[in-house]
């Protein structure tokens, strides 16, 4: 007998886990979003009620019985999801409904941060394999699926509190980078790809990607892919006050990458080794780390996201 059960209609049966940060994007956002999910037939949710708690929860949806697990927030939100996935043994497939100041893993996918789009997009996901990558410090493991950024940028997403966000939204990053320029101090840096080449040099920062946008909508990344099992490292060298000006509006024009653009540096690898002199500061969606050496590693593949589906 042929069975007539149609994708969509496989996708609905499935059980569903939303998580949801309750104070994404600075504003309370449970009353509007828990009566619109209680729409839907086999969707739970759950709200974290402390930070770590999203990976808690991620880590056990397998065992629950759920197929797909959803963040709903801000790319902190998404790190920690994709965390506990990562202990997951279960399927490991992730839904996004964009909820945050920056939500920069969502636009590299093509999200919508309208609420109902999104919703549309879970209801008819096409699903697409995505690399996680592992981020190695002294202590601790950590992974990622948008990027990590080091140096001056670790240290200006440390300076972005949620209170800056409340107050700046989007703008928050500018307001905490000028913050930060005053101190900046390279770094010695020596970067070892996977080619067993080894890179050395004086930089302010280094960007670790595996899509393309940081710091709410800057494409600091434009050549990234999420599912290419490839890094996309970002290197920006020493320079005086003047020419940082200018590579700054390069990056916000995207053109930073181009042969006029000197002080830019980019490498691609399946893994990276940084030895740093300081130690530098590593910011991955919120969470700094600085130890003296540190490890990146693509885990090809790791999870599959929902996607639009483009051109219909």
């Amino acid at each position: 007998m042929v069975d007539a059960t149609t994708d969509h209609d496989k996708t609905m049966k499935q059980r569903t886990l939303v998580i949801a940060n309750p104070n994404a994007g600075g504003r309370r956002v449970p009353g509007n979003l828990a009566r619109r999910l209680a729409e839907i037939d086999s969707l739970d949710l759950r709200f974290t009620e402390a930070r770590g708690h999203a990976v808690e929860l991620a880590a056990e949806a397998g065992s629950l019985g759920y197929h797909r697990v959803v963040a709903a927030g801000g790319d902190g939100t998404v790190n920690e999801v994709v965390n506990g996935l990562m202990r997951n043994e279960g399927p490991r497939r992730l839904g996004l409904i964009p909820l945050g100041t920056g939500n920069d893993f969502a636009r590299s996918l093509g999200l919508s941060h309208h609420l109902e789009t999104a919703l549309a997009v879970l209801d008819r996901p096409q699903w697409k394999p995505c690399d996680v990558v592992s981020l190695r410090g002294a202590e601790d493991r950590r992974y990622f699926v948008n990027m990590s950024a080091g140096g001056a940028s670790g240290e200006v997403s440390d300076h972005v509190t949620t209170a800056i966000k409340s107050f700046w939204g989007p703008l928050a990053y500018l307001r905490a980078a000028l913050a930060t320029l005053p101190s900046l101090e390279p770094y010695q840096l020596h970067l070892t790809l996977d080619t067993g080449e080894v890179v050395s040099l004086e930089a302010l920062n280094l960007v670790v990607a595996n899509a393309r946008f940081i710091a709410a909508g800057v494409q600091v990344a434009p050549q990234a892919e999420w599912g290419d099992g490839l890094l996309d490292i970002i290197v920006f060298a020493s320079c005086t006050p003047t020419r940082l000006a200018m590579v700054t509006a390069c990056v916000l024009a995207g053109t930073h990458l181009s042969d006029d653009c000197v002080e830019v540096s980019s490498y691609r690898s399946t893994t990276l080794q940084v030895t740093s002199e300081p130690a530098m500061p590593f910011n991955v969606d919120g969470e700094l780390l600085a130890p003296q050496s540190v490890s990146f590693e693509v885990v090809p593949q790791a999870l599959e996201v929902a996607t639009p589906h483009f051109g219909e």
